[in-house]
């Protein structure tokens, strides 16, 4: 390998400065940006400025030349797999929207969620090695702590926010969010991040770090959401399970199992566990699950009706009614729904989504690629070489226990962090080969 000269050196640890520091802002950005006088008033403010992060900070990064290109060259051995799978996926995508009922729809979709996986090869590339990466965590969870104090703030009934904007959902807590349920996924997401601060960092660091996860662990609890609850309680197991070991393991994870035994008398937690047992009692099966037995079935619907190609990136949403009455007329059965629009945007479901768009063989590629990904990672996360192989695994064990019942690739505020953590991933098992 050649040689870098001065010159070189400073222009690619300039760009890739300017990258952290645009992709921090986006993150920031993503958590807070609100426009009120929008039809959709949280989700496409969110999503340009996802979009403009992904695509300034690669621009940098190309010019610098401190792309994730040359680091990648020494991936571990199922990594070359790993691409072939994401490539196969990637493709069989665009042949979905090519062959799609309304294409023209199917490629929108797909250049919206291209544009957003611009976040992979960024958090693979040197932008956020060394020091850099401190950048977007703190904005992170700078952002998360806002929102997280926010929703506590409208909880206690002391704060009031975009009441105007709240169309769905058990409360008004989302804050700058939206939404209390994309609340309690960020703030999931966000606690193995602050407790890997918590341990890796000094001083007024720790502090912040260990302040960032209170008001997140608070979030998490008040908004009662079982999805943010389930999510949350998996990435801290996989946290301490992965961070620590020996005898100071077992006794932390028996610590936490005996602190989720008190989560009955916190008052929101017992009021939404309530809710559950009269459900159960009742029989009500529809109420117990939030009423995603519609968009379940429609998803279902739509993977047995195509299940090559599927219906076209970002088709479910058009697809809903019909593929939901489908269902009805196969089951034999009305399927309730109680959303005031009368109508699911999402399937509540990544894992039903994403084959019911573009079809089984891309989502499985993009399945197993993932896969072959965490099971890098794993290994480095029991070479106990740091807290950053066990935070990364963390944020992933939260995005897909979300992902069976949300939807967290769907909005750029749960995507874009769990997209930086796939590219972080990629760049810390890159190392795999180079060292002892």
């Amino acid at each position: 390998m050649p040689a870098v000269g001065p010159a070189a050196r400073a222009t690619r640890d300039l760009s890739g400065g300017l990258a952290a520091v645009t992709v921090s802002a986006a993150l920031l950005g993503i958590l807070l940006a609100v426009d009120p006088r929008a039809e959709s008033s949280f989700d496409s403010i969110k999503t340009t400025v996802a979009h403009a992060g992904a695509v300034l900070a690669t621009v940098l990064l190309l010019v610098g030349g401190a792309g994730p290109a040359r680091s990648l060259r020494s991936l571990p051995r199922p990594v070359p797999a790993l691409f072939a799978l994401a490539a196969a996926g990637s493709l069989l995508a665009v042949l979905s929207a090519a062959f799609a009922p309304r294409p023209a729809a199917a490629f929108e979709a797909l250049r919206s969620a291209s544009l957003l996986a611009l976040l992979v090869p960024v958090g693979a590339s040197r932008a956020l090695e060394g020091g850099r990466v401190v950048l977007p965590v703190g904005a992170f969870l700078a952002g998360l702590s806002v929102n997280a104090a926010a929703s506590l703030l409208q909880a206690a009934g002391a704060l009031t926010l975009f009441d105007v904007s709240r169309i769905s959902g058990r409360s008004n807590t989302g804050a700058f969010v939206g939404n209390e349920g994309y609340l309690s996924l960020v703030a999931a997401l966000a606690i193995p991040v602050a407790a890997g601060a918590v341990a890796a960092a000094r001083g007024r660091a720790r502090l912040g770090a260990g302040a960032a996860l209170a008001v997140a662990l608070a979030a998490v609890l008040a908004n009662r959401s079982l999805t943010g609850l389930a999510a949350m309680a998996a990435g801290l197991l996989v946290f301490l399970w992965a961070g620590l070991s020996g005898r100071t393991r077992r006794i932390t994870i028996a610590g936490c199992f005996i602190l989720a035994a008190t989560l009955p008398f916190v008052p929101s937690v017992r009021l939404r566990l309530a809710e559950v047992v009269v459900q159960v009692r009742t029989g009500n099966a529809d109420a117990l699950i939030s009423y995603r037995g519609g968009p379940w079935a429609a998803a279902a619907e739509m993977i047995r009706e195509r299940p090559v190609l599927g219906y076209g990136p970002g088709a479910f949403e058009s697809r809903f009614v019909p593929s939901r009455l489908a269902a009805e007329r196969r089951l034999g059965r009305p399927l309730t729904t109680l959303t005031e629009a009368g109508s699911y945007a999402e399937a509540h479901s990544d894992v039903l989504q994403l084959p019911a768009e573009i079809g089984l063989p891309a989502a499985g590629a993009f399945a197993a690629s993932l896969a072959l990904l965490l099971a890098a990672l794993l290994r480095r996360a029991r070479r106990a070489e740091g807290v950053e192989a066990a935070v990364l695994l963390a944020v992933l064990a939260t995005g897909l226990v979300a992902a069976l019942t949300w939807f967290p690739l769907q909005r750029a505020v749960t995507a874009a962090p769990l997209l930086l953590a796939v590219g972080r991933t990629l760049r810390l098992c890159s190392r795999e080969r180079t060292e002892p």
